[in-house]
């Protein structure tokens, strides 16, 4: 077990399990400094930072064992190489910067806390199971480098700047109570999006499209395409009282999971040739 409680220690080569979890405790104005990877083996890996601690991991962060993770509001954790876990990975609290990729074959049990991906390059999602990654909170303040090699659920808070690119198998998902900031004209999500749960919401597609809240607990998932849905409706199917279809733009709506309906809001603006 390493604890740290003040100054500055920096450890060369991996830190690596023997048979027990990795465990590292840093508190006060402790700061740690990893110079390669943290693997917890099938041990696993417990981290606790409090008060204004710091744990810098400038390698990779595995492990094949249950990784518990709980960092107090003033601590930092950040790793600049890869997250690679084929484990369940708990977060309980507090900011975890990420500056490479995210891969994790096993579950990400998230019920708190702020996962950061700050790198300066390309970053991706991956995950081996068919629900993909969940986070609580997830920042992407370099969105439009991000790349989804899996569905990824947001349970608490998206925030994100620039275009997030998704399609109907690497989807992004908000759960039931979760929300976005700082989408706008520049930062928006490009393909699909799902939505569950019983609240009103606003697709942050480069287009709006909004629904009412559901009576019950019902799960949705648009799109906004900017082209003619000719190729693939009739522009003369609509119902009475429409007078024309667009053949520059269109949305896909669908109720995927659940029975309640809802109302629906479109957004446009000037070069929707709307008027």
């Amino acid at each position: 077990k390493l604890v740290v409680s003040g100054g500055i220690l920096t450890t060369t080569g991996n830190i690596e399990s023997s048979g027990s979890p990795v465990d590292i405790t840093i508190s006060g104005t402790g700061k740690v400094i990893v110079t390669q990877n943290i693997d917890g083996g099938s041990a696993g890996v417990n981290i606790t930072i409090q008060d204004s601690g710091i744990l810098e991991i400038l390698g990779d962060f595995e492990s094949n064992g249950t990784v518990n993770i709980a960092v107090s509001s003033g601590g930092t954790l950040d790793i600049a190489g890869d997250v690679d876990m084929n484990a369940t990975f708990n977060m309980t609290s507090g900011t975890m910067n990420l500056s490479d990729n995210w891969a994790n074959q096993g579950t990400n049990n998230m019920t708190g806390g702020t996962v950061v991906f700050d790198g300066n390059g390309a970053q991706s999602f991956n995950a081996s199971s068919a629900s993909g990654a969940t986070f609580y909170n997830l920042e992407l303040p370099n969105a439009s480098d991000i790349t989804l090699n899996t569905p990824v659920t947001v349970t608490n808070t998206l925030t994100f700047n620039g275009v997030i690119a998704t399609d109907w198998t690497n989807t992004l998902k908000f759960g039931n109570g979760a929300t976005f900031s700082q989408a706008n004209s520049s930062s928006y999500i490009n393909g699909p999006i799902h939505k569950s749960g019983t609240e009103a919401f606003t697709f942050p597609l480069s287009r709006p499209i909004a629904i009412s809240a559901p009576s019950t607990n019902t799960e949705f998932a648009a799109e906004y395409i900017a082209s003619s849905p000719g190729g693939s409706y009739s522009l003369q199917d609509r119902e009475e009282g429409i007078d024309h279809v667009s053949s520059l733009e269109h949305w896909i709506l669908n109720r995927t999971s659940g029975s309640s309906g809802v109302a629906v809001t479109l957004h446009w603006d000037s070069g929707s040739d709307v008027g």
